[in-house]
C-alpha cells in the first residue's frame, strides 16, 4: 500500500505542479490519469480481495479484475481516446470499489472474533474508499455533462472533491498508524 500511495503522490505532483509549470497541455494530464485509473481500481480491488475471507466475494472481485481492464481498453482506445476524460470508467470502478468495501465491512462485523476497530487497518481503508467514491463517483461520472452545461457548478465542486480526497488519505494514514501499538 505504501508504494501505491507513493506512486499516487508522484502522479498528483506531476499533474498539478510539474505539468502546469512546464506548460504541458491538459490532454497529457488526462492520458496520465486514465492510465492511473486502471492501476488504481485494480490495486484497490486486489487489496480488498486479499482482506476478504469469503470465497464468493473473492470470485466477484476476481471477475472485476478480469472484466475491468477489458472495459478500460474498450473505453479508452475505442470510444474517445486516451487523452479524453472518461467518466464512465470512474463511475464503473467507483461503484465496484464501494460495493467491495461495503462487503468487507459487513464481513468484519459478521465475524465471531472481537477486534477493536481502532486496530483494524482494513476497516479504515474501506471507510476512506467508501467516503471518497460515494462522493466522487456521481461527480466524476457526470463531469462531461457538468462542464458542458453547468461549468460554474463543476468548478465549485472541485474544492469539495479536494476535501474528500484529503479525508480519504487521512483515513489511509490512520490505517497505517493503527498497526503500531505505541501510537494509539
Amino acid at each position: 500500500m505504501a508504494i501505491f500511495l507513493a506512486v499516487t503522490l508522484v502522479i498528483e505532483l506531476l499533474a498539478n505542479v510539474a505539468f502546469p509549470a512546464l506548460h504541458i497541455k491538459g490532454r497529457y494530464r488526462n492520458a496520465m490519469y486514465n492510465i492511473f485509473l486502471l492501476v488504481e481500481f485494480m490495486f484497490y480491488t486486489y487489496f480488498l480481495r486479499q482482506a476478504n475471507t469469503r470465497t464468493w466475494i473473492k470470485k466477484i472481485e476476481l471477475g472485476f479484475l478480469v472484466f475491468f481492464p477489458v472495459l478500460w481498453v474498450i473505453m479508452v482506445f475505442d470510444k474517445n481516446g486516451i487523452t479524453q476524460f472518461h467518466g464512465a470508467i470512474i463511475a464503473t470502478g467507483g461503484f465496484f470499489i464501494v460495493c467491495f468495501s461495503l462487503a468487507h465491512l459487513y464481513f468484519l462485523s459478521d465475524t465471531k472474533e472481537f477486534r477493536q476497530i481502532s486496530r483494524i487497518p482494513e476497516f479504515w481503508i474501506s471507510i476512506g474508499l467508501i467516503i471518497f467514491y460515494c462522493c466522487q463517483t456521481p461527480y466524476m461520472g457526470s463531469m462531461v455533462y457538468l462542464v458542458k452545461y453547468h461549468l460554474p457548478l463543476a468548478k465549485s465542486l472541485i474544492n469539495l472533491s479536494l476535501v474528500i480526497n484529503i479525508l480519504m488519505y487521512c483515513l489511509f494514514g490512520y490505517a497505517f498508524l493503527c498497526q503500531r501499538k505505541n501510537y494509539l
